[in-house]
């Protein structure tokens, strides 16, 4: 429902929650509650919700094929929606939710992305022309020590301009799941994303076209609220359980 195209993203996801046996409801994910499948599912598979396309599923996710979707090292043979079409005047979202501790982010339970493949993935963008801005958000607990401009890992600011990092807690706090849903049994949303999409759907509810057309009011809406009252000033400790970290280092604007 929203400006982009499919082209535009590229969605790793390492479990197939949709189909997994565990899951009683078929095709379907719940963020908020299943409500007996009448909940509102962020995974359509139908005319009204349309059909959301994994790129990378099961062990097709590994770092080595995060990164290559980054710097354009593809396999030969990928099919073109598996690769993204980036260009000096592209913005990009760089977007990590999971597990992680200090400096890494597990990938399944054999690997591990650590800050540094990171920082070397955008500088190696930066040199090829491949951005013009970059959001890494990461959601993970100890989300910030993953900040790839942290001068110990990049001392010269240059070498990574107008990357700007959000991550959902600090070094040494954990992050944590919002709800459990008990007709699932499992955490289903973690409480930085589930606050953030929460705060844009009630700003979105306020705009003058969200009774005919929700979707364009979300829309509106994100176009309205910058990185920094959307994704950090309006994220509390109280309902967190963390403190949100970020830095603007080396960029041009928030």
């Amino acid at each position: 429902g929203g400006q982009f195209s499919d082209e535009d993203i590229i969605l790793m996801i390492a479990d197939d929650v949709p189909c997994d046996g565990r899951n009683p409801y078929k095709n379907a994910i719940y963020p908020d509650y299943a409500r007996g499948g009448d909940g509102e599912s962020v995974y359509g598979c139908d005319d009204i919700n349309g059909i959301v396309e994994i790129d990378y599923r099961g062990t097709d996710v590994t770092v080595e094929n995060f990164l290559g979707v980054l710097v354009g090292r593809n396999e030969d043979g990928d099919a073109p929606s598996r690769t993204l079409d980036l260009t000096p005047d592209t913005n990009l979202l760089v977007y990590l939710t999971g597990h992680g501790g200090d400096q890494f982010f597990k990938f399944q339970d054999g690997e591990e992305l650590m800050v540094q493949d990171v920082a070397g993935a955008f500088q190696q963008m930066h040199k090829l022309g491949r951005y013009n801005e970059i959001l890494f958000v990461a959601d993970t607990c100890q989300a910030f020590s993953m900040n790839p401009t942290d001068p110990k890992v990049v001392p010269e600011v240059g070498l990574l301009p107008n990357v700007m990092t959000v991550a959902s807690s600090l070094l040494s706090q954990n992050s944590y799941a919002h709800h459990s849903d008990p007709e699932i049994g499992q955490s289903v949303v973690d409480r930085y994303t589930y606050s953030f999409v929460e705060k844009l759907k009630n700003l979105a509810y306020h705009q003058p076209d969200s009774q005919v057309d929700l979707s364009l009011a979300l829309w509106q809406t994100m176009e309205q609220t910058s990185v920094k009252s959307g994704w950090i000033e309006s994220m509390s400790r109280k309902n967190l359980g963390a403190d949100v970290g970020w830095t603007s280092r080396g960029c041009r604007r928030l």
